[in-house]
């Protein structure tokens, strides 16, 4: 939210290639702290059920952020926590019109 557009902000004097930069943290989350902190942040009470029919897959994906730390060195992005606590009450306080989007 606000640290990714600070992050593009300031990116948009610098040398340009065109090759992605990762903007994050560089600290990766599992599907389960992702749904544990999203329940929490809503109010959800009910059970979490995995499909354990499936494949696991990667248990954490990190991003390089290695090219975001060259390019801006002091910037510090929100945490993964702080940042879906923000986007949760974002989303409950604006859930009507959200919703409504076509």
């Amino acid at each position: 939210m606000k640290d990714a557009a600070e992050a593009i902000f300031r990116f948009i004097d610098q040398d340009h290639d065109l090759e992605p930069v990762n903007i994050g943290t560089g600290i990766g989350t599992s599907i389960k702290e992702l749904s544990d902190l999203t329940a929490l942040y809503i109010g959800y009470k009910g059970a979490i059920k995995w499909d354990t029919s499936k494949p696991n897959g990667v248990q954490r994906k990190v991003l390089d952020v290695s090219k975001m730390k060259l390019k801006i060195p002091d910037f510090k992005p929100l945490d993964f926590e702080a940042g879906l606590k923000l986007t949760v009450d974002w989303y409950l306080k604006n859930k009507k019109e959200a919703d409504e989007r076509k």
